[in-house]
Order: structure tokens, then sequence, then C-alpha cells
């Protein structure tokens, strides 16, 4: 092999290789990846509040502000969200996302995600459905100190990503 043939056969590898890495970039950067982060929320069990329903009696609520990042380079939906809360014993809680309380709503389903951006969400948890008081108190027995949530987010293609959040003091 002469050397224009070398040095064209090393120049082919080169672009096939940098063809092949700036593919893999691209593709990273567009795989979806969403996380949550608490802006607003309850850091110990006595600080979630007892409140009155309009249509119920007595119940507990506790309210968060998410802010939830689309690191992908394309647009992407949330679909679903669970919630549960650490229990004393390791165990997890699960919550109930109320659409509204007393004409203060929550974020509504599906929810469009730009690209590179966080959205902010206000959610009304019920830590039990139907609890009132007396169940509520029950509840707030099993809760850890400092309160954690889990918070799981489904998104279009049916990925889940999950974070473990607490709040400060």
């Amino acid at each position: 092999m002469d050397l224009q043939g070398t040095i064209s056969t090393v120049l082919s590898v080169v672009a096939a290789g940098s063809t092949f890495y700036f593919w893999l970039v691209k593709n990273s950067a567009e795989r979806a990846r969403l996380r949550s982060y608490l802006v607003v929320a309850p850091a110990e069990p006595a600080h979630l509040g007892w409140t009155r329903d309009v249509d119920q009696g007595p119940l507990y609520l506790a309210y968060l502000r998410l802010a939830v990042a689309n690191y992908s380079a394309l647009p992407n939906a949330l679909l679903a969200c669970r919630f549960t809360v650490k229990g004393k014993d390791g165990s997890w809680l699960p919550l109930q996302l109320r659409p509204r309380w007393n004409n203060l709503a929550s974020f509504e389903l599906p929810l469009n995600l730009p690209a590179m951006q966080t959205v902010p969400l206000d959610t009304w948890l019920q830590l039990k459905p139907g609890a009132g008081a007396e169940e509520g108190n029950g509840f707030l027995r099993y809760v850890a100190s400092p309160v954690q949530f889990r918070i799981e987010l489904t998104c279009l293609g049916e990925k889940q990503f999950t974070d473990v959040l607490s709040a400060t003091k």
C-alpha cells in the first residue's frame, strides 16, 4: 500500500470514528431524563397540615411545590405521578394526589415539558384516602422524621424516574 492509500484509510477511519462519537453524544442528549426537586415541603410530621375540606370532614393534607426538570434536548410529557412518604419502619406509605382543594388546583396530567427546562408543580397530597382526624393522627405517628417523599414520574414511552427527596428545616 502506498502513502496516499494509507493516508486515505486513516482519514476514513477518523471520519467514521468522529461520526460515531457525535452520534453517541447527540443520542445521549436526546434520551429522556426527568428529575424532581422539592421547592416547598413539610420538614417534620407535625408540619403536615390538618384542615377541613368544603365537601368532607377533617383531613390531613401536605402541600408540595415541586420543580420537574427535563434534562433532555427533546420535549417530553409527564403522564403520571405517584407520591409516597417514608414511614418510621422504612416502608413507603401511599399518598393520594388531590386534583383540587378549596378551589386551589393541583397540576393536571398530562403535562408538557419543554426541552432543557423546569416546570413548577403545585400539589395537594392527602395522607390517606378518606383519612379523618383520628385516622390522620394515627397515620402521622408512622411518618419518619425528617419527612421523606418518594416521587415517581412516568413520561412518554412508559419510562419511570424516581427521586427520594426531603425538605430542609
